[in-house]
């Protein structure tokens, strides 16, 4: 190869060449063309002026410290992949929600629906159906329940429901079976509710010396009872014969799961009362399939009192309760979080995520946002559940206040930085304010709003970046996020002992922090206290 070549081929007079005429053409492109050639960083989340700022003109200072400076060039501009997974995930949840419960009728009264129903006496009889109205156009409040929204009954083992409960198992004792003369129907009641003229009612109240058969057990009379299709004498399995299981109570009787054949009055009904739940506080009543259908109910086809279903645990749904008697979903604490009350709701979620939390996860990064995220909605969840205990409520409520408060964190974190600070931050309590007005509305919670806000401010000062002015506000600062993470871990022990060990199950005047009563049954279904009927009286 000559001397005069060399790589690909070129002669040294030829690339000379091509040097020149490169010289030539970039003095043709003009230089505030050049100049105007670089990397678009109009995106790029600048630390004290995010998407709010830029709303409201927030003005920096023109000087800053070089050293300053550096740090703030070193803040990364993160891809907000937590904000596009949990607005996805709160969107396909309620569009599975609506699809399988449907939409509760629209408004804030209650809606009556009335239909004829036949009844356990064998006549059709006009019954009345109330459903709440949702004003945010989504499902029922029993719907949500299924569905893990946070609601203390199921969370907790609750004195309150426990006392109702043992009310209606009291009253069961006193019961009989209330047979129609011409053996149509059947239904497990009081003396006092059954017809002298149409039926008769069958006791082993008052039976005597010479009992009838379907008071006498194996070793011992039986001074309560009969059931309306149930008979020990008349179930294979569990036999008669284990006394320790068929008992004097009958509260405490098993569901028979192998019956044998009988002639006996109360075994020999066409149609017997049964279980029927429904309400959201563990209301049980006897009754026909028809009518518990009409009223949304549980029906327990198996089943002849209600002493042998757990209402609770159909209330509840999700995972059975590891036992009855005792509710153990806390976990409805995290998934509450992407449940929403309506259309209108989730629009307001995903507007508020899209803009504002999509903006502040540029800032900090997936794993510090849905920190603060998950902890602040968890923490307003838990207040929530302590001081307003049957109030069914979904939404990211404190989550986003959690994220509200990073806004004044930042402000704060970057006060030198800022041309008006006190002016910024009176900006940010505008908007704080009208969104606490919000939470008057039903299924929005100021309690999760306030507690999540203060959880969100201390944790977005311990992990919101930040840039120090001088060695003692560094000190400062890394003290601060020091007792913030543990002021953080603390309050969230304290709330749970406050909700496990403590517990609060009357607090009057809590739910007006929560909801006006505009209409006298605005409120209704964001009641502190809990109110139902006995299930015979």
């Amino acid at each position: 190869m000559s001397s005069d070549e060399v790589f690909f081929g070129l002669t040294k007079e030829e690339i000379g060449e091509k040097q020149r005429m490169d010289e030539v053409d970039s003095k043709k492109i003009p230089k505030q063309t050049l100049d105007s050639v670089s990397i678009d960083e109009t995106d790029q989340r600048k630390l004290g002026r995010g998407i709010i700022g830029r709303w409201f003109n927030r003005r920096m200072n023109s000087q800053v410290d070089r050293k300053v400076q550096d740090q703030l060039e070193k803040v990364h501009d993160h891809r907000p992949y937590f904000t596009y997974w949990v607005t996805f995930v709160q969107i396909v949840v309620f569009i599975v929600s609506v699809s399988v419960y449907g939409f509760a009728p629209v408004g804030v009264e209650t809606v009556d629906k009335k239909a004829l129903i036949l009844k356990t006496s064998l006549t059709q009889e006009y019954s009345v159906s109330k459903e709440r109205g949702n004003m945010w156009i989504g499902p029922r409040q029993e719907d949500l329940i299924h569905l893990g929204a946070k609601y203390s009954p199921c969370m907790r083992r609750d004195d309150n429901i426990v006392a109702l409960l043992e009310g209606d198992k009291a009253e069961e004792r006193t019961t009989g079976c209330c047979i129609n003369n011409d053996k149509s129907g059947c239904l497990q009641t009081t003396k006092d509710k059954c017809s002298n003229v149409a039926a008769f009612w069958a006791s082993c109240s008052n039976a005597g010396a010479d009992p009838p058969d379907y008071c006498r057990s194996v070793t011992f009379n039986r001074t309560q009872g009969p059931v309306c299709g149930l008979d020990p004498v008349h179930c294979e399995q569990p036999s008669y014969l284990h006394e320790s299981i068929w008992k004097n109570d009958i509260t405490a009787w098993p569901i028979c799961k192998k019956p044998a054949p009988s002639s006996e009055a109360h075994m020999s009904c066409d149609i017997i009362g049964r279980p029927c739940c429904h309400g959201i506080q563990g209301e049980c009543f006897l009754t026909t399939r028809e009518h518990c259908d009409f009223i949304r109910g549980h029906f327990h086809e198996d089943a002849f009192l209600c002493s042998q279903v757990s209402c609770l645990d159909d209330i509840c749904g999700m995972i059975n309760f590891a036992h009855p008697d005792h509710p153990d979903q806390v976990y409805r604490l995290w998934i509450s979080l992407f449940l929403h009350a309506g259309v209108f709701h989730l629009l307001i979620t995903i507007l508020f995520q899209v803009f504002v939390m999509r903006d502040i996860e540029k800032l900090c990064g997936a794993i510090r946002i849905a920190t603060i995220y998950t902890l602040s909605g968890i923490a307003g969840n838990l207040a929530s559940a302590t001081f307003l205990p049957y109030q069914v409520e979904v939404g990211p409520a404190g989550s986003q206040f959690g994220l509200l408060a990073t806004l004044f964190v930042e402000v704060i974190q970057s006060w030198t930085l800022l041309r008006s600070p006190c002016q910024e931050i009176g900006k940010l309590i505008g908007i704080l304010v009208v969104l606490f007005m919000l939470g008057f509305l039903p299924w929005i919670d100021n309690y999760a709003h306030l507690i999540g806000f203060l959880v969100g401010f201390m944790l977005s000062f311990a992990m919101l970046p930040y840039v120090t002015f001088g060695p003692s506000d560094k000190k400062r600062k890394i003290i601060g996020t020091i007792l913030c993470l543990v002021t953080v871990v603390v309050f969230l022990v304290l709330l749970f002992l406050l909700f496990y060990v403590v517990g609060v199950y009357e607090c009057k005047g809590c739910q007006y922090l929560n909801c006006i009563p505009f209409t006298a049954t605005f409120c209704d279904n964001m009641k502190v206290t809990i109110g139902r009927s006995q299930k015979f009286s």
